[in-house]
């Protein structure tokens, strides 16, 4: 698979872009710590009015929405966190895309909370839902990071990713999400390495 993405990188540059979330189904996982890349993406539905278009084989769940003249695709896997790398896989069979199709948004426990970074590829950092990606696509995928910050007060990592978010750290995460489609419009229109100049980090 690697080798197929290989070879497509050389050749013309792909007009498909997946704004892939990344989280846990079901709502014991609602508005966790490790869902706000699934809240991001509720965000970003949301401003563009995206229409769903079901699910795909259990694999991920599919909405589109035309930006200037350009259909984007929002996905929320649902194979949990770990196994993410399955949808995005499965995905790439569809649309026969490359890595740089995709834009990945996920928690950053590295990150001070409410933190926003962008990069343009990279390793997992630990992140069991990159490394699963990283593992079907390779590194060569841009994301953006939310902090969520490690203030575990005696949680462990899982306890803490899996753990809610107060009221008030609710409401300035939300001022973070919505700067979301902003920071998404951004890349569309200027590209991946200016947005990260403009975001500064």
């Amino acid at each position: 698979m690697l080798k197929f993405f290989k070879s497509a990188e050389m050749g013309d540059a792909s007009n498909k872009l997946f704004f892939v979330g990344l989280g846990n189904p079901g709502s014991e996982y609602a508005k966790t710590r490790h869902n706000v890349g699934y809240m991001a993406l509720d965000v970003m539905i949301d401003y563009w009015q995206a229409v769903e278009k079901g699910s795909k084989k259990g694999a991920y769940q599919s909405y589109e929405a035309f930006v200037d003249g350009r259909k984007i695709y929002f996905i929320k896997p649902l194979t949990y966190m770990n196994l993410s790398g399955k949808a995005v896989q499965a995905i790439c069979t569809l649309y026969k895309c490359q890595p740089t199709d995709f834009i990945v948004i996920y928690d950053d426990i590295a990150l001070p909370f409410a933190k926003i970074r962008i990069r343009k590829q990279g390793s997992a950092g630990g992140h069991n839902g990159i490394k699963s990606i990283i593992e079907a696509i390779g590194q060569k995928f841009p994301r953006i990071k939310i902090g969520i910050g490690d203030e575990r007060d005696g949680k462990d990592l899982s306890g803490h990713v899996l753990s809610k978010f107060s009221k008030e750290e609710s409401q300035e995460l939300q001022k973070v999400l919505n700067s979301i489609p902003k920071i998404a419009e951004s890349i569309l229109e200027k590209g991946i390495d200016k947005a990260i100049s403009e975001a500064g980090a």
